[in-house]
């Protein structure tokens, strides 16, 4: 809070000669700040100190902002700023919000909606109080706030879902408002735009998607290794990418926000065995191993916290889908764990996975990090082949 000087003009009259003499005299008021304006625990605040205290110095801005507003809308929305400041009322941050829309401020507009919005908190009596700075939000108030939440952020977040759930407001309405809202101009094939989207789907519509095959599809158009002969060799098999890994932050359990690339995960052998399952994962490579045949090799992260490289978890999962997005057959081909060490060169329709052992100075223990490898060694080579159908068999070689 700051103070205010504010020109007072007042006439004084001399007895002498009966003349009148108009004198202006500085008076200081408490007012709020710009940023504290946006703020509703300090607008309550305010309200319950000051109340219409400084009425008439408020009106004087309010009359500026109207005679103004048709010539500068800039000015106008300065002097209704300056009125708010010294008397907010729900009514002139109404105005103001509508002022800002016409003028394509959405940015303020979202910061005045927010007073509006959400509930003030303060002390009163000595005890915690939390309540609207002025009168419940109407339908209207949380449409606009929601809405003009997705237009400055092309996002729709956490806590305007937590107000449609609080308000048990129907999600189908709020879609509709968006979509003949002429301010949201988002492609229809900008995957913003299906982000947003997807939060006002029905559980229904959600759950069929995880399943669909656009869910596939969109998985195997997301990964850019398409190499069908590669190799997970003992200098890659304990790499993971922890700064942007498909997994993290998984939105749709913590906080009841959906991401399309999060439902990806329902496409993987773990989350098919265990729905309830979290996974942190990296998508390497897909190809086709046969005709009508999709494969994807994924690594999976088991380890311990912020282990040394050489002491991670990590193992590697081919996972085989038929044309209806079915899963025909899987196999872990190559993995880091304590002891256990898979490598594995893939070509195509058949793969050669290598073992070693891996012997540590003392017993290996994940969440001991003070060890170190003292010898690998090579126990063995296997063969395994992709049948047309989709199968996984280890290979006779003939001799």
């Amino acid at each position: 809070m700051k103070g205010f000087l504010y020109i007072l003009s007042i006439s004084v009259f001399l007895n002498s000669c009966q003349s009148e003499k108009v004198e202006q005299v500085l008076v200081e008021v408490p007012a709020l700040r710009e940023s504290e304006m946006y703020d509703p625990s300090d607008v309550k605040k305010y309200i319950l100190e000051f109340g219409d205290q400084h009425h008439d110095i408020a009106l004087s801005y309010i009359n500026k902002a109207h005679d103004i507003k048709d010539k500068n809308t800039d000015k106008s929305i300065f002097f209704l700023k300056r009125a708010i400041t010294l008397e907010p009322t729900e009514e002139l941050y109404k105005e103001l919000i509508q002022t800002l829309s016409d003028n394509k401020d959405y940015v303020q507009e979202l910061k005045a909606l927010s007073v509006l919005i959400d509930e003030a908190y303060y002390k009163k009596d000595g005890n915690l109080v939390m309540e609207y700075v002025f009168s419940p939000p109407s339908i209207d108030l949380l449409s606009e706030f929601i809405i003009t939440g997705i237009i400055v952020n092309n996002d729709i977040d956490y806590y305007a879902l937590s107000i449609l759930a609080e308000h048990g407001i129907d999600k189908q309405k709020i879609k509709d408002r968006l979509l003949a809202d002429k301010r949201f101009e988002l492609d229809t094939a900008d995957i913003v735009y299906k982000n947003i989207m997807i939060q006002f789907w029905t559980d229904e519509e959600v759950a069929n998607y995880k399943k669909s095959l656009v869910n596939l599809d969109a998985l195997f158009s997301s990964v850019i290794d398409t190499a069908s002969t590669f190799e997970i060799n003992q200098k890659n098999v304990n790499r993971f990418n922890y700064e942007n890994f498909n997994g993290m932050n998984y939105a749709e359990d913590d906080d009841g926000k959906i991401v399309l690339t999060d439902m990806f995960v329902y496409y993987l052998k773990e989350k098919q065995d265990d729905p309830d399952k979290w996974l942190q994962y990296n998508i390497n490579h897909r190809f086709e191993p046969q005709d009508s045949l999709k494969a994807l090799v994924y690594a999976v992260d088991t380890s311990a916290t912020a282990c040394p490289i050489e002491m991670r978890n990590i193992y590697h999962h081919l996972v085989i889908y038929g044309p209806d997005g079915r899963i025909i057959s899987d196999k872990i081909v190559a993995c880091q764990s304590g002891e256990k060490l898979e490598t594995v060169s893939f070509h195509k329709d058949h793969f050669e996975i290598t073992e070693y052992k891996r012997s540590w100075k003392k017993p290996y223990d994940k969440y001991d990090f003070d060890n170190e490898i003292t010898k690998i060694e090579p126990l063995k080579e296997t063969s395994y082949s992709i049948s047309k159908t989709g199968e996984i068999a280890e290979r006779v070689v003939l001799p």
